[in-house]
C-alpha cells in the first residue's frame, strides 16, 4: 500500500506542535507558579520587614514623646528644673536624684535614637512600602508632620501677638535631624543598627559635644526650662510632642478608649501648647 506522503508529514507536524503547546504552556504555567511564589515570599519578607521596623519606630517614638511630656509638662514648670542647675552630677532632688548631665545627655540620646530610626527607613526601606497606598502616604505624612515641627520657623507666628513677640528659638533643621540620627549609625555585617546609650555616652564626649547640631539640640531642650521672656523653646517641643502622639496613633491605633495594643490612653496623650514666657 502506497504512502501518504503529505498526509503522514502533517500528522507528524501536527503531533509535534501539539507537542511543543504542551510543553510551552506547561513551562509557562510553571513560570507563573514560580513568579507567585516569589511575590508571595517578598510579601512575606517585606512584611517581617515591615513589623520590625515598625516595633522599632513606635519604641523610639514613645519613649521621645514621653521624655518630651516630662520635659515640658513636669520639668519647664517646676522652680528647680533640672536643668538649670550649675552642678553637673548634683542629684536634683531627693525624692528624684536626677543629674543635670543624666538627663540632659539622656533626652539627647531619645531623640537621636528617633532620628536615627526615621533615617534607616530611609535608607532601608524607603518609608516603609505599604500595599496600599494611602496608608504610606499616612506614614509619610505623620513622619513629616514630626520632622517639620522640629524644623519649621513659621510655627512661631501662630505665638505672635501684639503683646507677645518671639525673640529667641532653636529648630532643628531637616539635615541636622539626619546628622544626629545618622550619627547613631553602627554598620554591622552590611547592615546599619544604633549604637547602645553607652557607645553613645564615649561618642558624645569625645565627638558630638562640639557639632553644630547636637549645640541646637542641647540649645532646645535646655531653652525650654529657661522661662526667658519670648522663648519659643517648649512651645515648639510641645508641638513635636503632639505630633509624635499622630505617629504612636498610626503605628498602634487606639480602641475606642483610647488604648492601643501596645500603648495605654494614658501614653499617648497631647498637651495644650503654652504660651511665650
Amino acid at each position: 500500500m502506497p504512502i501518504d506522503f503529505p498526509t503522514a508529514i502533517t500528522g507528524i507536524a501536527t503531533g509535534a506542535i501539539a507537542g511543543w503547546l504542551t510543553a510551552y504552556f506547561g513551562l509557562r504555567n510553571e513560570l507563573k507558579v514560580l513568579e507567585a511564589k516569589r511575590i508571595q515570599a517578598d510579601d512575606i519578607l517585606r512584611n517581617t520587614q515591615i513589623t520590625h521596623y515598625q516595633s522599632l519606630l513606635l519604641l523610639a517614638a514613645s519613649d521621645l514623646q514621653d521624655r518630651l511630656w516630662q520635659l515640658t509638662q513636669e520639668q519647664a514648670t517646676s522652680n528647680a528644673p533640672v536643668l538649670v542647675n550649675q552642678d553637673q552630677l548634683k542629684p536634683a532632688y531627693k525624692s528624684w536624684p536626677m543629674s543635670k548631665q543624666h538627663y540632659l545627655q539622656s533626652t539627647l540620646f531619645l531623640s537621636a535614637r528617633y532620628f536615627a530610626f526615621v533615617e534607616m527607613l530611609k535608607h532601608e526601606l524607603r518609608f516603609l512600602t505599604y500595599k496600599q497606598d494611602d496608608i504610606t502616604r499616612k506614614l509619610r505624612l505623620c513622619l513629616k508632620k514630626v520632622e517639620r515641627a522640629f524644623a519649621n520657623t513659621r510655627l512661631q507666628q501662630e505665638a505672635t501677638t501684639k503683646d507677645d513677640q518671639v525673640t529667641e528659638d532653636r529648630p532643628i533643621f531637616q539635615m541636622q535631624q539626619a546628622y544626629v540620627g545618622q550619627s547613631l549609625w553602627e554598620h554591622k555585617n552590611d547592615s546599619i543598627e544604633w549604637m547602645s546609650y553607652p557607645t553613645f555616652l564615649q561618642l558624645y564626649e569625645t565627638k558630638l559635644r562640639n557639632t553644630e547640631d547636637f549645640r541646637a539640640l542641647v540649645d532646645l531642650v535646655t531653652g525650654a526650662v529657661s522661662k526667658r521672656p519670648g522663648s519659643f523653646h517648649r512651645r515648639r517641643l510641645c508641638i513635636v510632642l503632639n505630633t509624635l502622639v499622630e505617629l504612636l496613633d498610626f503605628l498602634d491605633p487606639p480602641d475606642t478608649e483610647g488604648n492601643g495594643v501596645f500603648l495605654l490612653k494614658k501614653e499617648r496623650e497631647t498637651v495644650n501648647l503654652p504660651e511665650l514666657p
